[in-house]
């Protein structure tokens, strides 16, 4: 634990990991009670263990409630806050001249943060932070994510996590086609690099389509002050 701890190193918050971990083996639980119920014919044919099995697990999931506001406002939202703000503050630095003075302050802390690799878990260690971080954003269980309808047998469901690749297109045409102006002529800038950056965004767009269409969600639940 000394050596975990160390000022050079750094790791999850233990409450998160906790949560997210009992989560987890909560889920899986729950899906073979159900599955198990079901088989049997429903509640009213279920056995008296796995009835009993079931209140304990509603139970549990009232504490896990509780305990999921707790780890959202304490922790998973103010990183969010704390993480966007440090970033645009770096940016806002190069946009205000001075050279980009915060990022030169920040450029190797920055390089940690988003290439290092984990020295304790061996099925990650070949897998930077940041790529650990946009895959478990974009994943998400495709074959859940249909609808029947009258018309069609199913109709696609907009998963949110394809509007944030969209975002992520969007950003990434907006800088490669900057910052190819200062590589490329004009010509290839216009006829092959643009181009091809627009038909990747169309794509991203295109696949995010029923995704904006579905999106709803309380904005005034967590107000973002910042």
């Amino acid at each position: 634990m000394k050596d975990r701890k160390s000022k050079s190193s750094y790791f999850p918050n233990e409450t998160v990991v906790s949560f997210m971990a009992d989560m987890l083996r909560f889920g899986k639980n729950m899906d073979e009670l159900d599955t198990k119920i079901s088989m049997a014919g429903g509640l009213k044919k279920a056995s008296m263990a796995d009835l009993e099995r079931y209140d304990e697990l509603k139970t549990e999931k009232r504490n896990l409630d509780r305990r999921k506001v707790d780890v959202l406002n304490k922790h998973i939202f103010p990183s969010m806050a704390n993480l966007t703000i440090f970033l645009e503050y770096m940016a806002e630095s190069y946009r205000k001249g001075g050279g980009g003075y915060i990022n030169k302050i920040f450029e190797e802390d920055l390089e940690a943060l988003f290439f290092a690799k984990s020295t304790v878990d061996k099925s990650k260690q070949g897998t930077s932070i940041f790529r650990r971080f946009i895959n478990a954003i974009c994943t998400f269980d495709i074959n859940t994510s249909h609808i029947e309808t009258k018309d069609t047998k199913t109709r696609p469901i907009g998963n949110f996590r394809l509007i944030l690749c969209d975002i992520m297109q969007e950003s990434i045409n907006e800088r490669l086609v900057g910052t190819g102006q200062f590589i490329f002529d004009g010509l290839f800038i216009n006829e092959t690099l643009g181009p091809d950056m627009g038909r990747a965004r169309a794509w991203t767009r295109m696949l995010a389509r029923e995704a904006y269409m579905d999106l709803k969600f309380d904005k005034e639940r967590r107000r973002a002050l910042f």
